[in-house]
């Protein structure tokens, strides 16, 4: 027995769900008598079908396909709100050389350009990220500011540690638009630093292969507006992924355990303060989740996430 506004009255694996209204919600009754959900993997593909009338909402528009909609008539592209944007970074294996060496985590996120990234992978549509995921989730800590690029002062740290010119590997995969690209540039922003990075491209399938993520030096990643608490654990249970400072460990420990409001506030506080200040996340940007709509949509909410919007209310004029 679901909960939900609407019931699944037919569903095709891979090509469409078909939903009716249920009358009988403890919200109410939701105002369309039916929805038709449709699988459409390619993005391309779900513009042409919004643009040609086959389709009244599509989610997750490519920001290079909003640029071009930005005069579009029939349509509009939708924004969903800051505290649903998706970080995206690299997260670095800090359980083995030479990512294990916080100088040289250092200077990688001294070295990154991230209003480059924004503008790149983005076109613009998003924000420049400050090393930690989570923003727009209770108890983030939003006035960490991003660190500025400084090369000079990132080459002196990777010198200090006698990594001057060494090579490492970022695996990436496209699960969501932007890790491939983001990665090359990347690659090509390490260069100043006088680090090699060669990207690992596989494909969404692969990528999580527990093996082959333990042997990369990093990966790139991307979560959504989830709590702490969610984003947290989800690195946490991979060790090529968590980050094993004691002092962090421990605040964490003491955030997900407290049932004080003050205590675990401060926990979270901790937390954040030491993987900002030491940690083994490079979060360069945070981005506009972005769709497509015909005119006369209306009452779409994210809820949490914009790229997985509630239609319980929506409405068509």
């Amino acid at each position: 027995m679901g909960t939900g506004p609407m019931k699944i009255v037919d569903f095709a694996p891979g090509r469409a769900s078909t939903l009716r209204r249920f009358e009988d919600h403890w919200d109410g009754a939701p105002y369309l008598d039916k929805i038709i959900v449709l699988s459409v993997n390619e993005p391309q593909a779900r513009v042409n079908a919004v643009r040609a009338g086959q389709a009244d909402f599509a989610a997750g528009l490519p920001y290079t396909e909003a640029a071009k909609l930005r005069s579009g008539r029939k349509s509009g592209v939708r924004k969903g709100a800051e505290s649903e944007r998706t970080g995206f970074g690299f997260i670095l294996n800090s359980s083995r050389p030479p990512f294990d060496d916080p100088r040289i985590r250092r200077a990688v996120r001294l070295a990154v350009d991230r209003k480059a990234l924004v503008d790149t992978v983005f076109l613009g549509y998003g924000e420049v990220g400050n090393d930690l995921f989570g923003a727009g989730a209770q108890y983030y800590a939003d006035d960490l500011e991003p660190l500025s690029r400084d090369v000079d002062r990132a080459r002196k740290l990777l010198r200090a540690a006698s990594a001057d010119g060494i090579e490492v590997t970022v695996r990436t995969a496209e699960i969501e638009t932007g890790y491939n690209a983001s990665t090359e540039l990347f690659a090509e922003q390490m260069k100043d630093l006088g680090l090699k990075v060669r990207p690992e491209v596989v494909t969404p399938a692969e990528f999580f292969d527990a093996k082959a993520l333990g042997s990369a030096d990093a990966v790139a990643f991307a979560i959504y507006g989830f709590p702490l608490q969610t984003i947290y654990t989800r690195t946490a249970t991979r060790p090529s992924l968590a980050f094993g400072d004691q002092e962090f460990k421990g605040a964490l420990t003491s955030a997900m355990a407290t049932r004080q409001e003050a205590e675990r506030k401060r926990a979270w506080r901790q937390v954040q303060s030491a993987m900002h200040d030491r940690g083994n996340w490079v979060v360069w940007g945070f981005a506009d989740t972005l769709n497509l709509a015909r005119d006369g949509v209306h009452g779409v909410t994210g809820r949490g996430t914009a790229k997985y919007p509630y239609l319980g209310k929506a409405w068509l004029a």
